[in-house]
């Protein structure tokens, strides 16, 4: 049986990997054949819907935090980086990982 809090920390890692998957065709989107573009996410808001229904909204803050609202709360407690188009994100469950 999984427990709440262990069911809610996959649904918000597996929403988050969405969010970025999500940059990463934005960005094909705009690249031209010749060079890449990286879409800065500082200051940018992102929110989605997982399979379950529950909502989750992400802000990129320009001092490096990743605040983010899920159906058991509001935190502050990750921090994030970009190099490229690659997000490095760490936090709850979640250790130093690129996610693309």
């Amino acid at each position: 049986m999984i427990k709440v809090s262990q069911f809610s920390r996959s649904a918000f890692v597996l929403v988050l990997a969405l969010l970025v998957c999500a940059l990463g065709s934005l960005v094909n989107a705009q690249s031209s054949a010749k060079a890449e573009k990286t879409v800065p996410l500082v200051g940018t808001t992102w929110s989605g819907t997982d399979s379950d229904g529950d909502h989750y909204v992400f802000t990129f803050e320009h001092d490096g935090t990743l605040a983010y609202k899920s159906p058991t709360g509001s935190f502050r407690n990750g921090t994030w980086n970009q190099f490229k188009n690659a997000v490095y994100y760490s936090g709850p469950q979640i250790s130093d990982q690129a996610i693309s």
